[in-house]
């Protein structure tokens, strides 16, 4: 990776920064090398280096990019604070944006992160603001795959489902932070649900230099984040055990016969290419609980 010349989009949200980090102290990437793109011009410090980011404007006059990693995107939680009319014309704007972009810089690979919001299934899908985000996400996906062919790129889209470790947002994006924060100040943990609510955890980490490889190595294709699968009230009890919490679990009786809420992926390609391009395993819900609950901690 000397010679590359790297762009990221998103690149001040959580997969984007955990993706700088992992450039810059794995791979010892330059600022000549990488290119960070956000909503406005700032410094972002990685470790002792300083980089200032663009904006999809700046980008006119840059030739020769090997890697577009493809991460920004509004989360799902901002629907509530925008509104959905808002939500929607921002992101189709920042879709649009990025398929500009990859006609210019015509990259010789493409990783964009989608959503396991795509395949509209469990309980999820049902609630109008997700139904608005797997929308657009479906939107994202053909838009990015049209650019992709138009300038003979090659495209790696990556479903995420449910993620952990290093740099999680402190939203309450993801069930398995939010618990290991109140098991960390030994809070109740409430879980409202009286159906099964399973889900598949993959570390980001993990997950981001599986990316890197296979992007450098011309992967072409879909795959889902996948990772191990857990039922959220053997996720809760996972926890405070781990971290020998005091809090206490309180969850209604799961109705007999109610359907589960399953928003996971049965794939197995996601392990397949861990074992490919980083040679490791997914790593278990025990050693991924330890790794948010140091990223949490990394973050305050």
């Amino acid at each position: 990776m000397d010679n590359s010349k790297i762009v990221i989009t998103g690149a001040t949200g959580w997969l984007g920064s955990e993706l700088s980090r992992i450039l810059v102290e794995d791979h010892n990437l330059s600022t000549r090398q990488l290119h960070f793109i956000s909503s406005t011009n700032k410094k972002k410090r990685i470790g002792k280096k300083t980089f200032t980011t663009i904006t999809f404007r700046d980008l006119d006059n840059m030739v020769d990019t090997d890697n577009y990693y493809d991460f920004a995107f509004l989360p799902r939680h901002n629907i509530d604070s925008i509104g959905p009319k808002k939500y929607r014309e921002a992101n189709e704007k920042i879709i649009m944006d990025s398929v500009n972009s990859i006609n210019i810089l015509r990259p010789k690979n493409v990783v964009l992160a989608s959503s396991g919001a795509v395949y509209k299934t469990g309980k999820i899908s049902e609630n109008s603001n997700n139904s608005l985000y797997s929308d657009l996400k479906i939107f994202q996906e053909e838009k990015i795959q049209e650019a992709c062919s138009k300038v003979n790129s090659n495209l790696i889209t990556i479903r995420i489902f449910n993620l952990s470790g290093n740099g999680m947002p402190r939203e309450n994006t993801f069930a398995l932070s939010q618990i290991i924060r109140e098991a960390l100040s030994n809070q109740k943990i409430f879980i409202k649900s009286n159906f099964r609510v399973n889900r598949s955890y993959c570390d980001v980490t993990q997950l981001l230099k599986m990316l890197i490889s296979a992007s450098n190595s011309g992967y072409n294709g879909i795959l889902d984040s996948s990772g191990i699968k857990i039922e959220i009230r053997d996720l809760a009890e996972k926890v405070v055990n781990e971290l020998r919490s005091l809090s206490k679990i309180h969850a209604p009786d799961v109705i007999s016969g109610a359907l589960p809420d399953n928003y996971f992926s049965e794939s197995k390609k996601y392990d397949d290419l861990l074992k490919e391009y980083s040679g490791e395993k997914t790593l278990s819900i025990k050693e991924q609980i330890h790794k948010t609950k140091n990223g949490l901690n990394n973050s305050n």
